[in-house]
């Protein structure tokens, strides 16, 4: 776990119990599981991965956090949540006690590795503009921090102190890397920089040496090899420059005629024992080369996508690991050993904020990103998760919503796009096209595009609406209760009729049917709720729920009927009996922002809530007044939460994270 910014406050996230007043609070728990999201990557521009000095562990940046997964393990992850901004760099410290991260104010934080808490170090404003790289001496004492801003570029400083032991001087733009000599003294240092220089620096303290102007366009990555006796530039100009690590001396140009890349190389990576380094370029290419000979040893070209999210942005080699990171956001795990580079494994996840999740029968879970990405995710016995790609025609932007009922699964992007998932394949089924001329994109949670899918037997039904819809629920029968913009509910059948419309006269923003399918609630923007008898012909209004406060955001009948929870922008939640529409718990009104989802438990005796507020709770039925309360539980909110069984729940966040969450409920 990580704190928040400083040793004097609390683990962050942490999870307490409110027990009823005067009673002792319990022991504070954490999650069980964070499945971390993958790098984030921008067209055109490398990608930083770091790894920690037994090679065990992947350090890089996502978000406002900087996440550490175990290499060998990724389901085992810890998140640092100490920037105000967003995070663009971290790089463990060779002596492995501390993580120094940048972020794009220009700050970087240097924090302990070897806590649970993460405490900080120290804080030291380096530049206006972000970070792009950093690097810590062979002594663990020293880094360079380099990147953008308008005074300057670079600083070299103490980490604990933050004292100046040099200048980053001689580059005209923003400086992509940086790298110091790994072997201890004599200290030297290179950067590499958009002007197209290499420059190269004696220390301690660190100053200007020379000038390089080897390549003839960017320069995206420097890096000395573990031994210090060489170091390696690589630009967009497709060229590899190696150097003397002590003089600076230009030893070879490699990377020209049939064996070199084709397009531009964004990283390099040297092998543990210096012989050998790996170059990752926008080509869709990596290429491992031998640093003795300067010749090419193997080469594999990736082709997943077919576009330029083949493109290969940053990589790393530690230990017996070798990380190659695509355009995609994927993590590819390579084995050079083979005569041929190939990949050994393949880690998916999501880049960006998950916007929308379902959790099927089967206790698959499946999420969508703001960036178009579906993964499903299946735990095994241990609850750890594993993510996998749902691959085929999918959406290029962002999942507005993803609802499941028995085996369906559809999801609904801001292309206007529905689109059917199989659960066996993990692949989108028949493309579902709608109307492409709305006047605006669906927005807001939980909301589908104009129409309603259904998928049994293979078969692929389409309706066409009259309105921009925001939410739909299927129902057991395969029909489909739908409501959009307009101030009306359509009624669809498993064969695609829009078989009733019904008026009302409020703008709906949510809907829910109960298991059985035979009573419906829509939440409206004027904070009522209307329940519905659904005879199978039509919709029969029986009960209005009038005391929320705010628009409805989420609606749940409970799984035996019995009850209808309705939650609204305020972050408060009203439980009504569906019967007589009486107010049955008003107590659970702590979140301070809009709830984004709510669940109940199959026993339907506890809800789960989450909310921008980046807070979750689980609320008692039969004691009202006391909760369970998972603060932080995401940074920048919680999208969705799902009762995995009993003991354990599932939630969703902006940050791009799934977690597992172990409870402990009240005695």
């Amino acid at each position: 776990m990580a704190s928040k910014t400083s040793h004097t406050e609390k683990p962050f996230p942490y999870v307490t119990f409110v027990a009823p007043r005067f009673a002792l609070p319990r022991k504070p728990l954490v999650s069980k599981y964070l499945f971390a999201p993958n790098p984030p990557t921008t067209r055109g521009q490398a990608v930083k991965l770091s790894a920690d000095p037994k090679g065990e562990q992947l350090v890089y940046a996502n978000g406002k956090s900087i996440f550490i997964r175990n290499l060998s393990n990724p389901t085992i992850a810890t998140e640092y949540v100490g920037h105000r901004t967003r995070t663009t760099v971290a790089r463990f410290a060779p002596s492995g006690y501390y993580v120094a991260s940048g972020d794009a104010s220009g700050t970087v934080r240097v924090w302990d590795a070897t806590q649970e808490e993460n405490l900080l170090k120290n804080e030291t404003a380096v530049s206006s503009g972000e970070i792009r790289d950093l690097a810590w001496d062979a002594e663990s004492k020293r880094l360079m921090a380099v990147g953008d801003g308008k005074d300057r570029f670079g600083h070299v400083f103490l980490f604990d102190t933050g004292n100046s032991v040099g200048e980053v001087t001689g580059h005209s733009r923003v400086i992509n890397a940086c790298t110091m000599r790994p072997s201890g003294r004599p200290f030297r240092a290179a950067t590499a920089s958009d002007d197209g220089t290499v420059v190269f620096y004696y220390g301690a303290p660190y100053k200007l040496k020379s000038s390089i102007h080897d390549h003839a366009g960017f320069v995206n990555d420097v890096r000395y090899a573990p031994n210090g006796d060489l170091f390696a530039s690589v630009g967009a100009d497709k060229k590899i420059f190696l150097y003397d690590g002590k003089t600076g001396e230009k030893l070879a140009a490699m990377g020209g005629g049939d064996t070199g890349h084709t397009g531009s190389i964004y990283a390099l990576a040297w092998s543990p024992d210096s012989r050998q380094f790996l170059t990752s370029a926008g080509d869709s290419t990596v290429k491992l080369w031998d640093a003795q000979t300067q010749q090419l040893v193997s080469s594999l070209t990736f082709d997943q996508y077919g576009s330029y999210l083949d493109q290969q942005v940053g990589n790393l080699w530690a230990g017996e690991h070798v990380v190659t990171l695509g355009q995609s956001g994927d993590l590819f795990y390579l084995d050079p050993r083979t005569e041929a580079v190939r990949t050994v494994r393949t880690l998916h996840g999501h880049q960006k904020a998950i916007t929308a999740s379902a959790l099927t029968e089967d206790q698959t879970l499946y999420t969508g990103s703001y960036d178009g990405r579906v993964c499903s995710w299946q735990f095994d016995a241990d609850l750890a998760g594993t993510p996998q790609l749902v691959t085929g025609n999918g959406h290029p932007s962002q999942i507005m919503s993803i609802a499941s009922r028995g085996k369906t699964v559809v999801t609904a992007g801001m292309d206007d796009v529905v689109r059917g998932v199989s659960a066996l394949t993990h692949q989108f089924e028949a493309t579902l096209l709608m109307y492409t001329n709305l006047s605006t994109h669906p927005k807001g949670h939980a909301k589908l595009s104009p129409s309603a899918y259904v998928a049994y037997d293979a078969r692929s039904l389409t309706v066409s609406l009259d309105s921009q819809p925001r939410q739909l629920d299927v129902l057991a029968d395969g029909s489909t209760l739908e409501i959009g913009q307009t101030n009306e509910v359509l009624l669809l059948s498993a064969s695609g009729e829009v078989k009733q419309r019904f008026p009302i006269d409020h703008r709906p923003t949510a809907i829910h049917a109960t298991v059985r399918g035979d009573r419906v609630v829509v939440g409206f923007e004027n904070h009522q709720c209307t329940i519905y008898d659904f005879d199978g012909l039509g919709l029969k209004p029986t009960q209005t729920l009038k005391n929320n406060r705010s628009a409805i955001t989420a609606v749940r009948f409970s799984p035996d009927g019995s009850l209808v929870a309705a939650a609204d922008g305020l972050g408060k939640i009203l439980v009504y009996d569906p019967a007589s529409g009486e107010v049955k718990i008003s107590q659970w009104v702590f979140h301070t922002a809009k709830v984004n989802g709510i669940e109940w438990r199959a026993d339907s005796l506890f809800l789960a809530s989450s909310s921008l507020d980046s807070n979750v709770y689980v609320y008692s039925v039969e004691k009202p007044m006391t909760r369970i309360t998972i603060k932080g539980a995401h940074l920048g909110g919680v999208t969705s939460v799902h009762f995995l069984d009993d003991q354990h729940l599932l939630t969703t966040g902006s940050n791009g994270s799934v977690r597992v969450w172990s409870l402990t409920y009240p005695e």
